[in-house]
């Protein structure tokens, strides 16, 4: 490590004004990170930026993952099973069971991995490698997120996105833009309003 370490300093992330800015705050942290990393590719340097954005995105993940599929996490946290708790309007338990069944089988493909090699320190990080796909495992929760944020958020996806398609290596994708579909599909990432 170069340089000083200023041991007064001190750091924060921004103050919520609502549990759906949380939620959004989650979701702004997992767009950011799977862009740098698709910018950035797999064989940035200095790893450790790397791997530093890496478990960012993995992070922010399995906390959407949880919230979305009402899966997981512990007794304080949000999530879809109970709206009654974080919803700042009235909600459609229809359309949350429609987001739930969404999220489901993604929190099943990947909560558990990611808390096996991320949140703990397990034997299972040295003695079995793990590869990530951040596009593909964004894609697969894409309509969720896109869903709440059209529920909650009053975000209809008027944006233009960045695609990465198919199962394309991490680092060595093509990237392409074009208009929203609808319904979502093959979209990997949206990156801001749409540009005339």
């Amino acid at each position: 490590m170069s340089g000083q370490i200023d041991s007064q300093a001190m750091f924060s992330r921004p103050s919520k004004k609502s549990h759906i800015s949380t939620i959004k705050y989650e979701i702004r942290m997992l767009r950011f990170s799977l862009e740098w990393l698709t910018r950035n590719g797999a064989t940035y340097q200095p790893e450790e930026e790397l791997y530093a954005v890496l478990e960012c995105f993995l992070l922010h993940y399995r906390n959407l993952v949880n919230f979305l599929s009402g899966k997981g996490g512990s007794s304080g946290d949000l999530s879809m099973a109970a709206p009654n708790r974080w919803a700042d309007q009235k909600h459609d338990k229809t359309q949350i069971d429609v987001i739930q069944k969404m999220a489901g089988p993604v929190y099943a493909s990947h909560s558990a991995d990611i808390s096996t090699y991320l949140a703990h320190c397990t034997r299972q990080r040295y003695e079995q490698s793990k590869q990530w796909r951040p596009g593909t495992m964004y894609d697969e929760l894409l309509p969720a997120i896109a869903k709440f944020e059209e529920l909650f958020c009053g975000q209809k996806q008027n944006a233009y996105v960045t695609s990465v398609l198919g199962d394309a290596e991490y680092g060595t994708t093509s990237m392409t833009k074009y208009s929203i579909l609808d319904p979502p599909e093959r979209i990997l990432f949206i990156r801001g309003p749409k540009k005339d």
